[in-house]
């Protein structure tokens, strides 16, 4: 099941949602067919995301280049303004 939490806020008090699977899967936002392990956006930004069937740690997850990887999660936390 995908789960949302309010992850913390930026400096200028702007909160921030986690979202996941709460069984462990990469997650999908529908917006972009991007698969995450996590998201986070600013709280009302509209993404959707669907529970994949794929696990978090998975040799078979298709096209690799539509991943998100730690460095895509640093440029997005920047552009939402986190110190990171």
């Amino acid at each position: 099941m995908i789960k949302s939490v309010v992850y913390g806020a930026r400096d200028d008090g702007v909160t921030l949602i986690e979202t996941f699977s709460d069984k462990g899967m990469m997650i999908r936002q529908n917006q972009t067919n991007i698969l995450y392990s996590q998201a986070i956006d600013i709280e009302n930004k509209g993404y959707t995301y669907t529970e994949t069937d794929i696990p978090i740690e998975s040799e078979d997850i298709p096209d690799k280049t539509d991943i998100a990887m730690p460095a895509d999660y640093e440029l997005a936390l920047r552009d939402l303004g986190v110190n990171v």
